[in-house]
Parts: structure tokens; sequence; C-alpha cells
């Protein structure tokens, strides 16, 4: 296959059937939620956070700091200074984001 042959997709649908992509600016409703819990202050929505999150957050700084003990260090400031300013994130960037850089 070459990049300028098209794609056959099953029961050659035409383009304007497929349905269109959903705008980036909408959130599923379920991380909108979310968001909201930690907003509110609620333990256990942080606690997920930091055990859904805390190892890309950890590869990151141990990628900059090529040290582990500063790496480990850092990454707790990183979510203590999320918990603390979670009420000013506006939603314009992905929650991930918003956490690297606090």
């Amino acid at each position: 296959m070459s990049y300028g042959e098209p794609i056959a997709l099953r029961g050659q649908i035409e383009l304007e059937q497929v349905a269109p992509a959903t705008p980036v600016e909408v959130r599923p409703r379920a991380e909108a939620q979310f968001i909201e819990r930690l907003k509110q202050g609620e333990a256990a929505a942080f606690e997920l956070l930091v055990s859904e999150r805390s190892g890309e957050i950890y590869g990151l700084l141990y990628r900059l700091t090529e040290n582990s003990e500063e790496a480990r260090d850092l990454t707790q400031e990183t979510f203590l200074r999320a918990f603390q300013s979670i009420g000013h994130f506006r939603g314009d960037a992905d929650l991930k984001t918003w956490i690297s850089f606090r």
C-alpha cells in the first residue's frame, strides 16, 4: 500500500456518511465529573489521580533530573501543588498537561 492509495472501508461507505469527530473542547462527562470531584477536594479522587498519573510524572522528572530521589521528591511536590491549585484548572489543557507544569 502506498500513501497515495485510498483506504478501503468495509461496505465502501462515502466520506459524508462517516460520523464527524467530536470537537476537542468537548470533554467526556466522566472526566468533567472527575475534575469537579478534584476541585471539591475529594480525597478519593486525588488518590485516584496520583495512582493513575504518578508513573508518567515520575518518568518525565527522572528523564529531566537523571536522579531517582530527586524525581520522587519532585513528583510529590508536583501533586501537592496540583492539589493546592486544582481550583484554578480551567480545562484549557488536558489535566495531564496541566499537572506536568505545576
